[in-house]
């Protein structure tokens, strides 16, 4: 793993996990209702990446957290996605 694609954040957010608990988002109190809409995609995305690579996703948990006035769109890091 790349040092740069390390990242922790901290927040006063809720969260929200699938039924697995292989997939975690975090957002605002008042947007975690839209929340299982991106926990979906992130599970479908994960299971995707697994059937084309051949490879399984290492981590025990994919971490997903919005950030409103994010410069960028989107990052990806080890283990956390930022988007807004």
């Amino acid at each position: 793993m790349a040092t740069y694609l390390f990242a922790f954040a901290v927040f006063d957010y809720a969260c929200q996990s699938n039924g697995e608990n292989t997939t975690r988002i975090c957002t605002r109190e008042n947007a975690i209702g839209d929340a299982f809409y991106a926990i979906g995609i992130g599970n479908k995305v994960v299971h995707f990446m697994n059937e084309y690579t051949n490879k399984t996703f290492l981590l025990p948990r994919l971490q997903l957290i919005t950030i409103p006035q994010n410069y960028f769109s989107a990052m990806e890091n080890w283990g956390l996605i930022t988007f807004k």
